[in-house]
């Protein structure tokens, strides 16, 4: 498979598993609890997509050694290891065409989300479900929104003075309640914002991860060939020790 292809296929594939892993795990009550384990999880995931980045670049960088060899023996070589050679431009295709679809949706969410709004439109509720995996993360500014209290007791003193000794003004109950959502919901609309943009450099984050993994694959297979090297130094000086003290077979005496 072509490695671009299947770097973007891996990038949508943790993206999805992440997704279903915060849906999980959005049992988790307390915030505090909530936010360690965001960061922990999000941890995990991101080094997760470095670490296959770099498996990647390091396979791909002994395929090209190994295919420049066979060239220089004059071996003829099929087409499709030539194609699985190490190139950074791959890693940075794969990384713009896995990173730009969620990037242009958080964008979006900011250009066109209304300000100030109690509700999340369908286009703030779409954005929300595909930011699952970042939904731990960003749990600090959702905590954030909560309760307006000074909003509900304004509220509870209109509704008090509605009660009249006579009985109930019934109109101006109705008055209050057509505007008691927006001092009483959930939403306070700084926070809000902040979230939104949020979305933005967290789009980037994990394709990024892995193409940083990729362009790394050179280091990596540098390091794996000292390993290998010093293995086998230690290998021939164990051979050349264990040779100089074995022992004599005994002869039988005449």
């Amino acid at each position: 498979m072509n490695t671009t292809k299947s770097m973007v296929i891996k990038n949508l594939t943790m993206h999805l598993i992440m997704m279903v892993f915060s849906m999980l795990v959005s049992f988790v009550g307390k915030p505090v609890i909530g936010i360690i384990m965001s960061l922990a999880v999000y941890a995990i995931y991101i080094f997760m997509m470095y670490a296959d980045g770099a498996e990647r670049g390091e396979r791909a960088c002994t395929l090209s050694a190994t295919v420049s060899k066979l060239e220089s023996e004059g071996k003829q070589v099929d087409e499709k290891l030539k194609k699985q050679q190490f190139e950074k431009a791959k890693a940075l295709k794969a990384f713009i065409i896995s990173a730009l679809p969620f990037f242009l949706l958080a964008v979006c969410n900011v250009i066109f989300a209304a300000p100030g709004a109690i509700y999340e439109n369908s286009l703030g509720t779409i954005t929300r479900i595909v930011f699952l995996p970042c939904a731990w993360v960003t749990r600090i500014f959702t905590e954030l929104v909560g309760w307006d209290i000074d909003g509900a007791l304004e509220v509870s003193n209109q509704l008090f003075a509605a009660v009249e000794y006579s009985g109930i003004n019934f109109s101006k109950i109705a008055e209050i309640s057509s505007g008691s959502k927006q001092l009483i919901h959930a939403y306070n609309a700084h926070y809000i914002t902040i979230l939104r943009l949020t979305f933005i450099p967290l789009s980037v984050i994990p394709p990024f991860a892995m193409m940083i993994g990729y362009l790394r694959g050179p280091k990596f297979r540098e390091k794996k060939l000292k390993e290998i090297e010093e293995g086998s130094r230690k290998k021939r000086r164990k051979l050349k020790v264990n040779k100089k003290t074995k022992t004599r077979t005994a002869r039988p005496e005449i």
